[in-house]
């Protein structure tokens, strides 16, 4: 017994240090930490600074390994979004955190599982069938994955150094700095399908090679406008889904009007309007310029 569990033990630690490798490798492909903690205005002395200060400048096997020795300690860095210790952050959030595990846990315990063994042992009962039924339960919305990419130069071509997000509704391409370079992307996942909008608005991004790229998904309503209310068919459950490229302008009006049904409080947001209910009532609201 006693080796099972060593063996369970160190299989997790494997699992768990292929995990963070994996995620720490992902992070390298999602822009500059840098330039998202100082802005675009930063000076290159102050990028420099920053940059050594958070060991950027080491080879990555380096920058692995100390993650890993602080993690170790309790120590994860600082949050890109609020330049604050993440372990301070997390502990903040723990009691919250620990509240609704401890209640969703409660709630299989004394629902779940008696539900779980009534239906095994009596399988073709009608009330095994009744709770079979409600276990499926659930609202469907209208929502589906559309692949969007992105391309990152090694060099802005000259541009000035400020350059702001710039979009051509036109065709969809957009640019924007990112550090020393540029980042842009548009309708297409292929390069060369936004190569011919990319070199009529920015002609210069021919001359340029690309450093990188990466690809997700958006998650498209069919009027290309978020889902955000509280389902009618399912007591309490709240969705907020389908923002369609939009999810970070539009996060923390959302995130607000979400907490605030949660807690029973009238939202200071009037919202209704991008309810689901509003495709089958004739009233959807297309985005005429999509990105």
């Amino acid at each position: 017994m006693l080796a099972f569990v060593l063996r369970r033990l160190g299989q997790a630690v494997f699992v768990m240090l292929a995990v963070g490798l994996i995620a720490f490798s992902l992070f390298r492909f999602v822009g500059d930490p840098v330039t998202f903690m100082l802005g675009q205005d930063a000076t290159d002395a102050q990028r420099h600074e920053v940059t050594r200060a958070l060991g950027l400048d080491r080879p990555f096997y380096v920058q692995y390994a100390s993650f890993i020795g602080n993690a170790v300690r309790g120590e994860f860095g600082l949050s890109l979004r609020q330049v604050q210790p993440v372990s301070r952050l997390l502990v903040e959030r723990l009691p919250a955190t620990l509240e609704l595990s401890l209640v969703a846990a409660l709630f299989a315990l004394a629902a779940g599982i008696p539900m779980g063994v009534y239906t095994a042992l009596r399988p073709k009962s009608w009330l095994s069938h009744v709770l079979l039924a409600l276990s499926l339960a659930g609202v469907s919305l209208p929502v589906e994955g559309e692949a969007r990419s992105m391309w990152f130069t090694p060099r802005d071509g000259g541009l000035p150094e400020r350059v702001p997000l710039t979009i051509d509704f036109s065709s969809g391409f957009y640019f924007h700095r990112e550090g020393p370079g540029l980042a842009f992307g548009g309708r297409e996942r292929a390069l060369e399908d936004v190569a011919e909008a990319a070199a009529r608005r920015l002609p210069v991004l021919a001359e340029l090679p690309v450093q990188s790229t990466w690809w997700g998904w958006y998650d498209v309503s069919p009027d290309w406008n978020a889902l955000v209310g509280e389902a009618p068919e399912l007591s309490r459950f709240l969705y907020a889904t389908g923002f369609s490229g939009h999810g970070f302008q539009q996060a923390p009006a959302v995130g607000e009007h979400l907490a605030e049904l949660v807690v029973g409080r009238t939202p200071t947001l009037d919202l209704s309007p991008f309810s689901a209910d509003r495709f089958a009532a004739g009233a959807e609201r297309p985005e005429i310029f999509v990105v």
